[in-house]
């Protein structure tokens, strides 16, 4: 395993809590630290720890370090707004510096109407930390408890978030509305400007329809409770996990389902979060990951091709059709289909309802919402399901490798293959962290080898070449950049997917 210094979990990752980081790993008695090609993470392993510096509001004195002797202020406008952001203030977004007398020095926010952040790079400035004249200031030293990390849910009755759950609240700002969204997976996540109106609920409400909408109403006496179809996104307060467990940072929604990550293996997920006897999941705002504790397992969702009956349904009991094109483009990616891209979506009778893959050429990814449709799942018009049910033993993830000598991939370790697809190849140069990781258009060549490789020159070429029978073998100038299948890490033990490490 690599160990490498790396500072302490900045803000969010306390004790049981998982952290987005930059990118970086190591072991200690405290953290324990999870890295792929792109992240970091770092959860807490029980004991207390030291207090990473943190943003905190300064109400009096004539400075942050005059107030309090473990704070100082802040002095650089970029640092400024994101102290806002972390504190999640109204305003964050300093406009222009100013220098004048009547501002605090540094960096303030000035409670009047909706708040207004401030930056002043006036040294000599006569205006103190008060009430009005918020100081922002950074702040480090001593130790802290674990604290719960913030959630987000969907209430759908009761006259607003609390009066539903008690450890839920309103949405007040805009941008927490958008975060929620994003952190909710909701078709809509982006609220636009806020509206003040009286037939939504009050906050932030996601109303259904074709795709869904997300609006931010800052109405908030309205009347109009949360529903079914007037969905309220609430903000949570979560719950501490336990020693050694993962928790998340942005939802605790139940785990989603997904056929990767087996026992003892590390994986990148769709967002989730939960913690059961036989999964762990690790969760930020942006991606999840999920590590095996030795147990069989559910079968979690995955998608599956049908290629008979009037629908996946009628043809699995354990399957469902796909009604939403952005999961059909999901499960073709999954499925490693040569279509991932639905283009618009069609309502005709001539294709499947739903999503299906037509076989011509190339194959075609389509999404066709006329449910009356009387095209059934065949060789030809394949659906694309959603399925789940039954156990499953742990099984191997895929891993890159890069290869330097032999015809291929496979001529030289057993457990490669060449790769087939150009996403794929880009996927792979992601994870081996190449200096070039977009393999561009497709090419058919014979001066290259098969599948994916990596030329070197100045910063070194990525390519994708669809001349399968190339006769030019792996070389240390021409290097094959070969899909593999890894090994089951033993239980308890993170193994990464993309990355060659484990601990």
């Amino acid at each position: 395993m690599r160990l490498v210094a790396v500072p302490p979990c900045a803000g969010a990752g306390a004790d049981g809590q998982m952290a987005l980081m930059a990118r970086a790993a190591c072991v200690t008695s405290v953290w324990i630290w999870v890295v792929t090609s792109r992240d970091a993470f770092c959860m807490g392993t029980g004991n207390p720890r030291l207090a990473p510096t943190y943003y905190a509001l300064v109400t009096s004195g004539p400075s942050c370090s005059a107030a309090r002797s473990d704070c100082e202020g802040i002095y650089y406008q970029e640092e400024c707004e994101r102290a806002a952001i972390e504190l999640q203030l109204s305003d964050t977004s300093t406009g222009s510096a100013t220098k004048v007398y009547s501002n605090v020095f540094g960096c303030s926010y000035k409670i009047a109407a909706s708040g207004s952040l401030l930056y002043n790079y006036y040294a000599n400035s006569g205006t103190q930390c008060s009430d009005s004249d918020q100081c922002l200031c950074k702040c480090s030293g001593g130790t802290v408890a674990p604290t719960a990390p913030t959630s987000y849910a969907i209430v759908t009755s009761g006259a607003s978030c609390s009066a539903t759950r008690s450890d839920c609240d309103t949405i007040h700002y805009r941008e927490d509305c958008n975060s929620a969204a994003q952190a909710l997976v909701l078709n809509d996540q982006n609220s636009g400007s806020s509206v003040n109106v009286h037939n939504l609920p009050a906050g932030c409400s996601f109303t259904l329809g074709s795709s869904g909408t997300l609006t931010h109403n800052y109405r908030f006496d309205s009347s109009t409770a949360c529903s079914a179809s007037k969905q309220c996104v609430c903000k949570c307060s979560g719950t501490v996990a336990s020693s050694g467990t993962w928790q998340a940072i942005s939802t605790s929604l139940a785990c989603e389902t997904n056929r990767a990550g087996a026992d003892g293996q590390m994986a990148l997920m769709a967002r989730a979060a939960c913690v059961t006897s036989v999964w762990i999941w690790v969760v930020t705002s942006r991606d999840a990951f999920c590590m095996g504790t030795g147990n069989p397992r559910l079968a979690p969702t995955y998608y599956a091709l049908v290629t008979s009956g009037p629908s996946c349904s009628a043809a699995r009991s354990d399957c469902e059709g796909i009604y939403y094109q952005e999961e059909c483009e999901r499960a073709a990616i999954e499925l490693q289909l040569s279509d991932t891209s639905t283009g618009s979506a069609t309502k005709v009778y001539s294709n499947v309802f739903g999503c299906s893959y037509k076989i011509a050429a190339s194959g075609s990814l389509l999404y066709n919402y006329y449910a009356n449709s009387g095209t059934q799942c065949s060789d030809s018009d394949q659906c694309l399901c959603k399925c789940s049910g039954g156990t499953v033993a742990p099984t191997a993830p895929t891993s890159y490798a890069i290869v330097t000598s032999g015809a291929s991939c496979s001529a030289t370790r057993s457990d490669c293959d060449t790769i087939h697809y150009r996403e794929d190849c880009n996927s792979a140069a992601q994870a081996l962290v190449l200096n070039d990781q977009n393999s561009g258009s497709s090419v058919t060549v014979h001066n290259l080898p098969a599948g994916c490789s990596f030329t070197l020159g100045s910063s070194g070429t990525l390519t994708h070449n669809y001349r399968f029978d190339s006769s030019t073998a792996c070389s240390a100038s021409k290097q094959c950049v070969c899909k593999c299948s890894g090994t089951v890490a033993s239980s308890g033990r993170a193994k990464s997917t993309d990355t060659a490490w484990d601990a």
